[in-house]
């Protein structure tokens, strides 16, 4: 799914996000996200109260803040429960798992994406970035409307159920293995970048019959 939010002029990275350690942007006026501890689980909190806790493996930052502690949230910072409809994209979790939801035309407003989050039973839930950024992908199938136009986001949030190897090759590490076929040779080039990032490794690619 797409993740935090971008500013519309600059396309920089507008919050804080941490990636197997590595701190990829640090915004501090964030107030509560979700971090992880690795083998330790979610947590919810600020990001500076979160980091004074131990060192986070991953962070995603969100707006506004949805659910905390199993209740509605209503943010300190202003009033957005009356913002209308509009495409969402959530993230929330609870003592055994995590929520994603995306939202279609017409769209949620907040209060009814809060109570979207409250029947998953979520504890804790974040609003991520919507409208023309809203996008889901499962096994690698577009499972948001593909008559939006996009816009071009800077971060996405990727689960992986389990490491992906090719038959007869066993993982050697702890690294996501993807197995690309088949793929342009445009499309296989970007994998081949992803795994430069060393988080990724591509086992093998093939290219269309």
């Amino acid at each position: 799914i797409n993740a935090g939010f971008l500013s519309m002029t600059s396309g920089a990275t507008d919050m804080t996000y941490i990636d197997n350690g590595t701190i990829l942007n640090e915004i501090k006026h964030v107030e509560m996200s979700i971090g992880i501890y690795g083998n330790k689980g979610a947590a919810f909190g600020t990001y500076n109260l979160l980091q004074e806790a131990g060192n986070l493996r991953d962070f995603i930052s969100g707006y506004p803040v949805l659910i905390c502690d199993g209740q509605r949230y209503t943010s300190p910072y202003g009033n957005y429960l009356s913002t209308p409809r509009a495409r969402r994209t959530m993230i929330g979790y609870n003592e055994t798992h995590f929520k994603i939801v995306t939202a279609e035309f017409p769209g949620l407003t907040f209060p009814e994406l809060q109570e979207i989050a409250l029947d998953l039973k979520c504890d804790y839930a974040i609003n991520l970035d919507g409208g023309g950024s809203t996008r889901m992908l499962i096994d690698g199938k577009l499972k948001t409307s593909a008559s939006v136009a996009n816009r071009p986001v800077d971060t996405v949030l990727c689960v992986y159920s389990e490491p992906i190897y090719s038959e007869g090759e066993e993982p050697k590490d702890n690294k996501a293995y993807i197995v690309a076929g088949p793929y342009t040779g445009e499309e296989i080039q970007k994998l081949k970048e992803m795994a430069l990032l060393d988080t990724m490794r591509v086992v093998r690619v093939e290219e269309p019959a």
